[in-house]
C-alpha cells in the first residue's frame, strides 16, 4: 500500500484548491516532507530542515555530556 501525499508551493497556497481523490482514495495534503534527506516546506524556506538538524544535534550533544559525567 502506497502512502500518497501532495504539497502546494508558492502562490498556489493562497488558492482554495479542492482535495485530490484517486479511485475514491483521498490524498493527504502536507505542508512539508523529507526528500533525499532534506526537509522541504511548502514556503521553500530552510526553517523546517534547520529545526530538524538542530533538534538532532541537541539530542546527540545531550548523550555525549551524559556519557562524559
Amino acid at each position: 500500500m502506497w502512502s500518497l501525499t501532495y504539497m502546494l508551493l508558492g502562490p498556489l497556497l493562497e488558492l482554495n484548491v479542492p482535495g485530490l481523490d484517486i479511485d475514491h482514495n483521498l490524498i493527504e495534503r502536507v505542508s512539508g516532507f523529507k526528500l533525499l534527506g532534506v526537509h522541504v516546506s511548502n514556503n521553500l524556506s530552510w526553517n523546517l530542515h534547520v529545526d530538524f538538524i538542530c533538534a538532532r544535534a541537541n539530542t546527540r550533544l545531550h548523550y555525549l555530556t551524559s556519557a562524559q559525567q
